[in-house]
């Protein structure tokens, strides 16, 4: 489930009334008890109102004291997946439509350098033809 989908979410009455918790780290449990994914650990630090050091030092202490569970890939076990085509997650590209493993944020269409801050979700390879194209001036920018 992608944080845009959620409206709110519930916290149990066990993480709720946990001790040894603090607030933030109830709702960041809460959170991955629900299966709340966010893109990135930047997003997460957002929602979460957490700088990004802070929210890594937190994750790994919840991890170590058993509220959230590592999830440990290795490069062995993507490729397996990827030839098996058996990954759990799908995004779409929010150019191309395709149903993809990975997204990519890209500043468009005003580029960062200029000052932009929108930004759109698309496959690798979208990404990599826009800047092609843009770089080789086939396309108008």
């Amino acid at each position: 489930m992608r944080i845009e989908e959620v409206e709110y979410f519930y916290i149990s009455e066990e993480i709720l009334h946990h001790k040894g918790l603090t607030p933030k780290e109830k709702f960041m449990v809460a959170a991955y008890e629900q299966g709340i994914e966010f893109r990135n650990d930047a997003e997460a630090c957002e929602h979460f109102s957490l700088g990004k050091e802070y929210y890594r030092r937190t994750m790994k202490s919840l991890i170590e004291r058993g509220f959230i569970k590592e999830n440990k890939v290795t490069p062995e076990s993507i490729v397996n997946s990827l030839q098996n085509k058996t990954v759990e997650k799908l995004y779409t590209c929010e150019w191309c439509k395709e149903k993809v493993a990975v997204l990519q944020d890209h500043h468009y269409p005003i580029p960062r350098s200029k000052g932009g801050e929108e930004i759109v979700h698309i496959c690798p390879n979208c990404h990599y033809t826009f800047h092609k194209l843009v770089g080789n001036k086939w396309c108008v920018e």
